[in-house]
């Protein structure tokens, strides 16, 4: 579908910010669903806390990676909208 961007008056999909919104929380709750189905609650989220991390910080070495796994989210989300908008003129 981004092809048709390439067509003269055509527009992308992925050209609205709600179409790669969409996409990106799709493609992270799949890896979560996904990572629960086949390792099991408890083996899916301790594997976001590395080995050798004191138990008392664990709580906040968790927090960080769920916030670099949505943070990531959002970057690819927002890097897709603007290549896919750059040098449109409207």
């Amino acid at each position: 579908m981004n092809v048709l961007g390439l067509v003269p008056f055509g527009a992308t999909a992925t050209g609205n910010i709600s179409v790669t919104i969409a996409m990106s929380l799709t493609t992270l709750v799949l890896i979560h669903f996904f990572g629960i189905r086949y390792q099991g609650f408890l083996r899916h989220w301790g594997n976001h806390i590395p080995h050798g991390v004191p138990k008392l910080l664990s709580p906040f070495v968790f927090l960080l990676e769920m916030m670099g796994y949505l943070t990531r989210s959002i970057a690819l989300c927002i890097r897709l909208f603007a290549n896919m908008t750059a040098g449109t003129r409207r």
